[in-house]
């Protein structure tokens, strides 16, 4: 099913209002965060920004090691990725899935599984830090 299908079903569905692709990206608002949906090579991406980088560099390690520490499970679990955009400076979450045989229920489910991923992170990422790094997990 086509990506455009699949918006369609998925707005029709859960009675949203219509959501039109800018420059073949949707952007679904999910609890509070933007989805953007797109299709590119006969696969699904969703991505979302999850929070900025931290301005110094032992904050930036802090939070990199928190991450892998506390959300690496999850993320093998759910076939999501966190990566940093340099030009934006953020954190995002991605998550990609095949577009041939995708159905709608499919593809519902995996928006619902990416949120909540996406709200865990988030969760991490916004907790206090702790006091500081262990120098034993410094690369």
């Amino acid at each position: 099913m086509s990506i455009a299908a699949l918006m369609e079903d998925l707005v029709r569905i859960n009675q949203m209002d219509p959501i039109e692709p800018k420059e073949g990206c949707y952007t679904m608002r999910m609890s509070g965060f933007d989805v953007l949906c797109y299709t590119r090579s006969g696969r699904i991406y969703l991505e979302a920004r999850l929070a900025e980088l931290p301005e110094a560099d032992d904050e930036q390690r802090e939070l990199a090691m928190k991450l892998a520490e506390k959300s690496l499970p999850l993320i093998r679990a759910q076939r999501a990725c966190i990566s940093i955009n340099e030009e934006d400076n953020h954190y995002w979450l991605h998550r990609r899935l095949y577009e041939s045989g995708l159905r709608v229920d499919q593809f519902q489910e995996t928006l619902e599984s990416f949120a909540g991923c996406y709200l865990y992170i988030k969760e991490i990422i916004d907790e206090p830090t702790g006091g500081g790094l262990n120098p034993m997990m410094i690369p």
